[in-house]
């Protein structure tokens, strides 16, 4: 199929209807997804992104029509429209926010990126292009959550578990 076919499947992590969770099990990206009883298992490619073309792969065996109905399922989820699908009823909490932003600035400072880009990719572009100076607020808050990203990293996310 070509790529500018307009019938080809797109992949769209947040239509799939139901609960979803992403897991990674060694090399593998797995979704797991809920809606009502039906639940199914995926394994994604590491190449597979948001609006994406799709296929999927089925490992050739025996038992082939227990395979093609979890694919029949999957296939199902997949399509259904995502009319009636419960959104989230709370914002996070405030600590929730600050250990997310800690853990994406430390992945930005372990991948070498200077302060100004992970402000960039924590605060958005327009924020730091307004805000951002040598001694700017902004910029000791980068600092911050650089130092609570290695805090967490040497240990103490062990407290989160409690």
């Amino acid at each position: 199929m070509p790529d500018d076919d307009p019938a080809a499947e797109r992949f769209d992590l947040w239509a799939i209807p139901g609960g979803k969770a992403l897991t990674v099990d060694g090399a593998d990206l797995r979704l797991h997804v809920r809606a009502g009883s039906e639940l199914v298992g995926l394994v994604l490619s590491e190449t597979l992104h948001d609006g994406d073309r799709f296929a999927c792969a089925v490992p050739v065996s025996a038992k082939v029509q227990p395979a093609r109905a979890m694919l029949d399922l999957a296939f199902g989820l997949l399509r259904r429209p995502r009319v009636g699908t419960r959104t989230s009823v709370s914002r996070p909490s405030r600590s929730a926010v600050v250990y997310a932003r800690a853990l994406q600035a430390l992945d930005g400072a372990l991948a070498g990126a200077s302060q100004r880009e992970i402000a960039i990719a924590v605060f958005g572009e327009a924020r730091v292009t307004a805000d951002w100076t040598a001694d700017s607020e902004l910029r000791a808050q980068v600092r911050y959550l650089i130092q609570r990203g290695r805090v967490l990293m040497e240990g103490q996310y062990r407290t989160l578990l409690d």
